[in-house]
């Protein structure tokens, strides 16, 4: 305990609490014991450091969100009675439980029973999922944030630390500084690297919790900050069962997919998590009714009204509804919302590649493909993708619609494929693989014609941006350099100049080159950028009224920006200015160009939505799953559907 002569804090008053002892303190904020002068009630007061009260907009967001917070009315999560500001610094007064925490009980106790882990996270996912419905994420689900008291005889959890969450689908989780709002044991991927930020976060850091509550220690435990911030990112997830020899091999698969890189390949609800876990894990009894997933009830119902209609076909039918934007907004551009109902579509049940129609949305084929399918492209008359679990790179023979071959990858030893479409690419008469190691980053150049697999080209660390004819582009993060290589040699022969400070999205014209940048400061909205190849200067610089992205490209008659989960923008390149937004879905996450639409892919709603450039008509596709990459190619949109 911190004595009064060290804190001068204790014994004041500030808002009308009295400040009596020190329970905790972390980074940027202080926890103490207080009196409710005018309740007569103890409360936990939580201080924050006092710049951040000098900062407006963090002020405004705080005051916000912790409203909001204070709104959630959960068994589960911890009440909080007031927030504001007092000379100069903001605070939150909530209820004060006596009790520890989980991450005491870990420490003290190491791992936990199965049956007792699932019985603590199972109310943690409960409160979580209510906050996803009302709209919030936690961003810094821990150990520490779950508090514990005996109620009744049993363990109840509280979560704590709603007063720092944030409105679901609208920035990354960073502060003004550019840091992440979380704890590097358990932060999400897409928090680390400035992707939007939904209620999938929260998934993913439970499944870090549930973890570690299962093993004795996180997934990615490690000495030193930026090696367990590489893992988040590019390590695949470790087994449980090989560092608890008691756990099933059958649960493995649900935390992977609870720590997917991708937030498209996490369970969607942090009750299906648990639900999966404990069935994997052979516990006695039935699921807690609360756990139940929902889909799974949906899923039944359609199929027995669908045995009933005789409509039982191949897993691939879909239906299509031809919808067509109308509403407009004057200020920035014209905003076009998705509008009608599709049909539901037959769930798909294994991993898929389906082959549909650009002219009637209709599909043509499915093809059944491996364990973990993260990666896609097309070209050089075939449609390639990446099994990252299995380290195979699959061809597909349209004319076929069958996997014809597979190759090997496992000599990229111990490095992984980052999530994202964006690491593998065709052109110039090869297949591009962007591997992250643990020292340098290597392009893989695999060469169908002699059926040779070979590291192109290494660096510290860049990105694979674009092969083909021209070359192969790719983003020298650390040396702020686009560097455009010749696809036989490897020699450099283009390099220009970028201040995009972090990995980013290219667009790459003829001429010219297009960039995302987002400002410092989480709510500030992203721009892009237009360079001159010729003089490497920027010439345009265009306002696009999104905090995040999620794809950019170029073609189709302009340049196409996918971002804050749910728009696509259009910038007109003739004029360098916004031409139009428009809605396109909720958690959109994949884009591709080609046959004269722009195709992007929903993971949320199951849909992927045909954008016609020219009068912006709708043709929305349920495809029966999650769609997780998109690409265009020998007639036809190639799309891989994972089971919802």
């Amino acid at each position: 305990m911190t004595s009064v002569g060290l804190d001068p804090r204790i014994g004041s008053e500030l808002a009308g609490y009295r400040i009596e002892r020190l329970l905790g303190r972390g980074g940027m904020s202080v926890v103490y014991l207080a009196e409710d002068l005018r309740l007569k009630r103890k409360v936990a007061l939580k201080l924050l450091a006092p710049e951040l009260a000098a900062d407006e907009r963090f002020r405004e967001r705080f005051l916000r969100e912790s409203e909001l917070a204070a709104s959630l009315d959960h068994p589960n999560v911890i009440p909080i009675y007031e927030a504001g500001e007092a000379e100069g610094v903001l605070y939150i007064a909530m209820r004060f439980v006596e009790g520890t925490d989980l991450k005491n009980l870990l420490e003290r106790e190491g791992r936990l029973e199965p049956r007792r882990a699932l019985a603590l996270v199972g109310q943690v996912a409960e409160a979580l999922d209510t906050a996803h419905e009302h709209g919030l994420v936690h961003r810094d689900v821990k150990p520490g944030n779950v508090l514990l008291v005996s109620l009744g005889g049993r363990e109840h959890c509280y979560l704590s630390d709603f007063g720092l969450t944030k409105a679901t689908s609208s920035d990354s989780g960073l502060t003004e500084t550019g840091q992440f709002v979380g704890t590097a044991d358990y932060v999400a991927p897409e928090q680390i690297d400035r992707r939007p930020v939904d209620g999938r976060a929260d998934v993913y850091s439970l499944g870090c919790v549930l973890f570690e509550c299962l093993t004795g220690e996180p997934p990615y435990k490690s000495d030193r900050l930026m090696a367990t911030l590489w893992s988040h990112l590019n390590a695949s997830p470790p087994r449980a069962s090989e560092r608890n020899a008691e756990l099933p091999a059958g649960l493995d698969p649900v935390l992977a997919r609870a720590l997917a890189k991708d937030p498209a390949d996490r369970d969607a609800t942090c009750r299906e998590l648990v639900a999966d876990a404990w069935r994997e894990l052979g516990l006695s009894g039935e699921l807690p009714q609360a756990f139940a997933p929902p889909s799974l009830v949906w899923r039944w119902r359609w199929l027995v009204a669908a045995v009933a209609a005789g409509v039982v076909v191949l897993a691939a039918v879909l239906a299509v509804v031809l919808t067509r934007g109308g509403e407009e907004d004057a200020v920035p551009a014209p905003i076009l919302p998705v509008t009608g109902e599709s049909l539901v579509a037959l769930p798909v049940t294994e991993n898929t590649l389906l082959r549909i129609d650009p002219h009637t949305g209709e599909p043509i084929a499915a093809v059944q493909l491996g364990e973990d399918p993260t990666h896609l492209a097309a070209g050089e008359g075939s449609v390639w993708i990446v099994d990252s679990r299995e380290h195979s790179l699959l061809r597909v023979d349209p004319q076929r619609d069958a996997v014809v071959d597979s190759v090997d990858i496992s000599p990229f030893g111990p490095g992984e494929l980052p999530a994202g479409d964006k690491r593998v690419r065709v052109g110039a008469g090869a297949v591009w693989l962007n591997e992250v190691g643990a020292v340098e980053t290597v392009l893989w150049k695999y060469e169908p014609s002699s059926d040779v697999l070979s590291p192109f080209a290494e660096r510290f660390f860049f990105t694979l941006i674009e092969a083909g004819e021209g070359g192969v582009w790719i983003d020298d993060i650390p040396e702020s350099k686009l560097i455009r290589l010749e696809a036989a040699t490897g020699h450099v022969v283009e390099t220009i100049r970028h201040d995009a400070q972090t990995q980013t999205y290219w667009a790459i014209g003829d001429r010219t080159i297009w960039y995302w940048r987002a400002p410092v400061g989480i709510a500030a909205d992203g721009v892009v950028e237009r360079i001159d190849r010729e003089t490497g200067e920027i010439v345009a610089s265009v306002a696009t009224g999104l905090a995040t992205i999620d794809d950019m490209a170029f073609g189709e008659g302009g340049v196409w920006v996918l971002g804050d989960g749910e728009s696509l923008v259009r910038i007109d390149p003739a004029t360098n200015s916004l031409d139009q937004t428009i809605r396109v879905g909720r958690s959109t996450d994949s884009m591709a160009l080609g046959e004269g639409f722009v195709w992007v892919g929903s993971s949320r709603d199951g849909t992927v939505t045909r954008v016609d450039p020219v009068t912006a008509d709708l043709l929305t596709v349920d495809v029966g799953g999650r769609p997780r990459a998109i690409a265009v190619a020998e007639g036809s949109v190639w799309v891989i559907v994972r089971p919802a």
